[in-house]
């Protein structure tokens, strides 16, 4: 698992150059022995303090990491309860609607499921 979380923090950093994925890839030292749900609410919890506040901005990142074929599997699930907290936080109907479409784009990552046409 500290793999796939430290992943995740490369493929994150490559859609954001100008950005920084530090605590993501540290987390991944802290899930050793931590329960399935735990790990992912604390990688959730390092990719909102990572990404930005902005739902736009967090939305174009996630954008920019789905072109990799690689940023699929387990990361994934963080990647989406993240992206599920900071659209409703930023608290209009575009970032909510905008949010959830992203959501079921992510979801055949995580799934093996197609993409919906």
């Amino acid at each position: 698992m500290p793999g796939v979380i430290r992943d995740l923090a490369r493929h994150l950093a490559v859609a954001w150059p100008s950005g920084t994925t530090t605590t993501i890839a540290r987390c991944a030292d802290e899930v050793d022995g931590v329960g399935f749900g735990e790990r992912g609410r604390v990688v959730r919890d390092a990719v909102l303090f990572d990404l930005p506040d902005d739902a736009a901005a967090f939305r174009a990142i996630v954008e920019r990491a789905l072109l990799d074929p690689g940023f699929a599997g387990w990361m994934i699930m963080p990647i989406a309860d993240a992206l599920a907290l900071r659209s409703v936080a930023d608290g209009t109907d575009e970032a909510l609607d905008s949010g959830l479409r992203l959501i079921a784009e992510l979801t055949s990552r995580l799934t093996g499921e197609p993409t919906p046409d």
